[in-house]
């Protein structure tokens, strides 16, 4: 011990007297030079030793112990090597190995480590930058301003991608491609996602662009922001700001949708469903700007030339509450002089279909006041106020309406078109109504229109006006001033009515209740002033066309001594101004009776000179001596060679120009007008039958029915215009309104109803019943059509059945097609169809469709073939009506479907993968390898044992080889609820049973299906006799089933507890031992200080 002394004390005394110390060296050549024994042939012991230690102090160094070095012996928590205490950090830092393999990282797609700084690298363990724990592949913690930056350039024309996220997973747990968490509570603006994209190539930019892809039937959202801060701040899921200076166009959020989806689309789709009691509003829009330019707090723009409706701006209100409902509400707040109009609407659409600068529809139950428009005008203001103020400009030729209201409501309560309610006390004129036009055009003015269109049992007025005042003025219920001094006609009043119920309509109705002792007038008319043109009192115009008795002036005044009529002044009657005759304006002689001069002159003249006595009497009447053709009209018979043809003509220029045939029948003007050799014809009304020259045996009965007929014979057509352009066609027949109206030389052709057939031409032997039947059909031939509008748009096709109104409606060339029911084959275009259906379902969906050229036959229903069995084919199809069963090759069924024999799922369809669906679901795949049950259900289920290469399995689950893998873990979960077990009792085996198990090699020897392959394990047999819970047995059967035999198994899940056990056994053993080692240490200490 006094060497020891004495040694370190030399040593301290040459340190304090030189500033170098060398070992092994007398001429150190630093601080403290340590020499080895021989440099060349060291020793086993030359070398430096410094401090060791199994882990780091408990009481971290300090600063003077910056760059102190130590050993680590890896027998602790830190890995094996040299480290120094590094203050700045502060912590322990391994010393690397000088410049050798850095063994953590190794070349791609290699294990050797890299030795060029141009190598590509990998590493499989997590890596962190700027800490000393690494939680995620790249793990970087700063507390600087920028956490990474990734800077690129190229000078070719390439595409670059700073960073790209590609996940593959194919699982079912969210996947987030980029993750931004802000967590400081700091005042400063916060970015979730920042771009900076400089502006000055001409390709488009985008600070954010999201493309999403795929056939995913879930939501995709381009951008989807959730705001769930609880702060007073305003929040926006989306802001943007425009604080450039360019002329380019300027858009807050633009929304493309170029796909062809039939479902709806939404540009911006806001849902608020915050129950809160502050003001929603879907969209807020302010424009603060102070430019002259056009602002717009909404442009909605709809191009494009779909067929589907339209609409600039849709609002749904949905909401029950009882507060008010607003669908649109524009608040002008501001205080200048410029023009402020609540809703301005320009249409500018040159489309002849109807233009509405507003339309409003009310289709609400409730029992409360409804107005189509409502506005309350309570401005204080000197300036005029108009409730409704309607400027109507433009050339257009169209009918214009200031304005003009519809009520189709069919319910029993009071209906106003207009309801206007004056209850002021002001002194100034009040007009309930009141129209000024000021318009310039030759089109007709309205100062009030009425339309009255209703099919309703109570009276309907076009203007009612009820008097009730007290006051002593004149009272009118209606007064019309109208000052224009244009050429137009000018009406005080004007009514119109042609709805089409049975109540009696009237253009003017008055009822005077007479209680006054003054004169009463129903009608009174004052027609003066100084102006040239002619004054009528009344004008009444009846079209000689219309249906129904026509009377231009009816008056009833029976009373004895009362007039009916009383005229003062001529009187002239007549069908035209050319042709009247004015009756003498006195009295007359007694037995006188009325004679023309046929200038227009009626005078009185004695009876016996002016009595017609025969037909050939009139100017306008004609007989053949033998009295056997009669023509009664001016001009009739013209032409008639006066022969016995026992022809009638009746009517202007009836049969006027001669005919040669017999037994001619021509009533109405113009019937059988022109000259020719035809016989057996009857024409009744105007022009029918008016150019017929050698055509027989035909019946025309209406206007111009048989107009233009030449030769054609064997016809009959009844109705206006019926069979009208017919020129040589035989044997047609049409009744109704124009039927084969522009058939020229058809045959054989059968149309009844409002214009069917009304564009065929030559087609013949067609049948069309029924308005608008066949309509655009042109030349085609043996088709049967019977149903309004049926077959309406078939331009060519033939040989085709349609039963039912609309049925095969938009086929347009199709041939051989058979539709029978209402719209059935609506929209079926092609030929040799079936359609047995009473809607305009397609194919798939049609109760019967059928295809005769390729023999087919669907029934998209339920087939029933009378209330028993059906049994086709001898069994090879056979239905069970008891027991709802369906056999294939069986008449015994005994499940709800059997198929005795071989099933061939598929047959014939190359590449078909699904074999059975159950549910719309994959329940039976098969591709040439393996069969899987339940594959795109939710889940899979198999009902007996599993084998994956082993056909027998004796397990649930069977794997034939050692290929089976799993992420993560190769534990199983298994079921360990408290609530799930009983009879709990302590497990002890452990070490005791650890040195029982001998593991051993072994290969698999080719037995009961076994793999040739090589593995590490236990002998059951060995196994079973120290742990026989382990050992359970199972049994082989080959696939012949000749061979059956039964073996041991190891179930090596019990030997993880008994390792536990083994473990915690040596834990114990350990810390007996440690107190034994410390133990003995402090008796070490106890004599090393007896002995020193």
């Amino acid at each position: 011990m006094m060497k020891i002394t004495f040694s370190s004390l030399f040593i301290l005394l040459a340190l304090s007297a030189q500033a170098q110390v060398g070992v092994g060296t007398t001429t150190p050549n630093a601080t403290l030079d340590v020499r080895s024994s021989n440099q060349t042939t060291p020793s086993n012991n030359d070398g430096l030793l410094i401090p060791k230690m199994d882990n780091f102090p408990a009481t971290q160094p300090t600063a003077v112990q910056d760059g102190m070095m130590v050993f680590v012996t890896g027998n602790g928590t830190p890995a094996k090597g040299f480290y120094y205490w590094d203050q700045s950090i502060p912590d322990w830092v391994p010393v690397s190995n000088g410049g050798g393999n850095d063994h953590d990282f190794y070349e791609e797609g290699t294990t050797t480590s890299p030795d060029n700084i141009n190598d590509d690298q990998y590493t499989l363990g997590n890596l962190a930058i700027g800490k000393n724990t690494a939680d995620y592949p790249l793990d970087i913690y700063t507390q600087g301003d920028t956490g990474a930056i990734i800077n690129m350039t190229s000078a070719a024309d390439v595409n670059q991608i700073a960073s790209s996220v590609n996940i593959t997973s194919s699982d079912n747990f969210q996947k987030i491609g980029f993750s931004s968490t802000l967590n400081s509570p700091g005042n400063g603006n916060h970015y979730g996602f920042l771009s900076n994209v400089r502006n000055d190539g001409s390709g488009y930019h985008y600070g954010a662009y999201q493309y999403l892809y795929g056939a995913g039937t879930g939501r995709q959202y381009g951008t989807f922001n959730t705001l769930s801060g609880t702060g007073g701040g305003n929040q926006y899921g989306t802001y943007n700001s425009f604080l450039g200076s360019g002329n380019s166009f300027l858009r807050g959020v633009v929304n493309y949708f170029a796909n062809t989806s039939n479902n709806e689309q939404y540009g911006i789709d806001t849902q608020i469903l915050n129950d809160g009691n502050g003001t929603h509003r879907g969209m807020n829009i302010l424009i603060n700007g102070n430019g002259t330019g056009l602002h717009d707090g909404i442009l909605t723009t709809i191009s494009g030339s779909g067929m589907g409706l339209k609409r600039g701006v849709l609002s749904y209100i949905d909401n029950n509450g009882d507060g008010w409902h607003e669908g649109t509400v524009n608040h002008l707040r501001g205080t200048g002089d410029g023009l402020q109009t609540g809703t301005y609407n320009i249409i500018d659409n040159t489309g002849n279909n109807t233009h509405y600068g507003v339309r409003n529809l009310i289709q609400g139950s409730g029992d409360g006041l409804q107005y189509g428009s409502h506005t309350d005008v309570s401005n204080s203001g000197s300036g005029d106020h108009f409730g409704a103020y309607n400027v109507v400009s433009g050339t257009g030729t169209g009918l214009q309406y200031g304005s003009l209201n519809e009520i189709t409501n069919s319910g029993n309560a009071t209906h106003f078109g207009n309801y206007n309610w004056l209850s002021g006390a002001g002194s100034g004129d009040q007009y309930g109504d009141y129209s000024f036009l000021n318009n310039s055009g030759n089109g007709r003015h309205y100062g009030v229109y009425t339309y009255l269109n209703g099919d309703g049992s109570s009276d309907h007025h076009g203007t009612y006006n009820s008097l009730l005042g007290s006051g002593s003025g004149d009272q009118y219920g209606g007064v019309s001033s109208i000052g224009n001094s244009g050429n137009g006609t000018h009406y005080a009043y004007k009514g119109t009515t042609f709805g089409s119920g049975s109540g009696e309509h009237y253009g003017f109705y008055s009822d005077v209740i007479a209680n006054g002792s003054g004169n009463n007038y129903g009608i009174r008319n004052y027609v003066h002033g100084p102006g040239t043109g002619n004054k009528y009192g009344t004008i009444n115009y009846i079209p000689p066309t219309d249906g129904g008795t026509h009377y231009g002036i009816w008056s009833e005044a029976t009373k004895a001594g009362s007039y009916a009529g009383y005229f003062l002044g001529n009187v002239a009657i007549g069908t035209a101004l050319a042709n009247t005759y004015t009756l003498p304006a006195s009295r007359g002689t007694a037995n006188q009776i009325m004679q023309t001069d046929g200038a227009g002159n009626v005078t009185w003249a004695n009876g016996n000179s002016a009595v017609i006595h025969s037909i050939n009497d009139l100017t306008d009447g004609k007989s053949d001596t033998a009295g056997s053709s009669v023509f009664l009209g001016q001009v009739a018979g013209n032409l008639d060679d006066g022969n016995d043809r026992r022809n009638t003509g009746v009517g202007y220029a009836a049969l006027a120009g001669g005919v040669d045939g017999v037994d001619n029948t021509a009533l109405g003007h113009s019937t059988l007008g022109s000259a020719g050799n035809a016989s057996y014809n009857t024409a009744i009304g105007s022009f029918s039958m008016g150019s017929n020259l050698t055509g027989s045996d035909n019946t025309a009965v209406g206007y111009a029915s048989l107009g233009v007929n030449q030769t054609g014979t064997g016809n009959v057509a009844l109705g206006v215009g019926a069979v009208n352009q017919n020129v040589d066609g035989h044997s047609n027949v049409g009744i109704g309104y124009a039927p084969l109206f522009n058939a020229t030389n058809g045959l054989g052709n059968v149309a009844i109803g409002f214009s069917s057939l009304y564009s065929l031409t030559s087609g013949s032997y067609n049948v069309a019943i029924g308005s608008n039947a066949y309509y655009n059909n042109l030349v085609s031939d043996d088709n049967v059509v019977i149903g309004g509008n049926a077959g309406y748009s078939n331009v060519t096709g033939e040989r085709s059945v349609y039963l039912g109104a609309s049925t095969g409606y938009n086929n347009i060339n199709g041939d051989d097609n058979i539709f029978i029911g209402y719209n059935a084959g609506y929209n079926e275009t092609g030929s040799n169809k079936l359609y047995i259906e009473n809607s305009n379902a397609n194919a798939n969906n049609a109760l019967i469709y059928g295809e005769f050229d390729n023999d087919l036959l669907r029934v998209n229903g339920d087939l029933e073939i009378n209330s028993g069995n059906v049994n086709a084919d001898t069994g090879t199809l056979f239905v069970d009506a008891l027991n709802n069963r369906v056999g294939v090759n069986t008449t015994n069924p005994d499940f709800p479907f059997s198929v005795n024999g071989s099933a061939n799922l598929n047959e014939g369809v190359g590449g078909a993968a699904t074999a059975l669906r159950v549910n719309g679901f994959e329940a039976l795949w098969f591709n040439s390898t393996y069969f899987s049950w339940g594959f795109g259900g939710t889940s899979n289920f198999f009902a007996d044992p599993v084998g994956i290469g082993a056909a027998l399995p004796a397990y649930q689950l069977q794997l034939n080889t050692n290929s089976a893998a799993k992420p993560t873990s190769s534990a199983w979960t298994v079921a360990s609820d408290a609530r799930l077990k009983t009879n709990v009792h302590a497990f002890t085996d452990g070490l005791n049973l650890i040195d029982k198990i001998n593991p051993v090699w072994f290969t698999y020897n080719g037995k009961a299906g076994m793999p040739h392959e090589t593995g590490v394990g236990t002998i059951a047999q060995e196994l079973q006799k120290v742990a026989p819970y382990m050992v359970n047995e199972w049994t082989y059967q080959s696939e012949d089933g000749k061979t059956k035999e039964d073996y041991l198994g190891v179930d090596y899940g019990a030997l993880d507890f008994v390792l536990i056990n083994a473990i915690k056994e040596q834990q114990k053993i350990i810390e007996q031992q440690k107190e034994r080692i410390t133990a003995l240490e402090r008796r070490l200490d106890n004599l090393e200080r007896t002995n020193n």
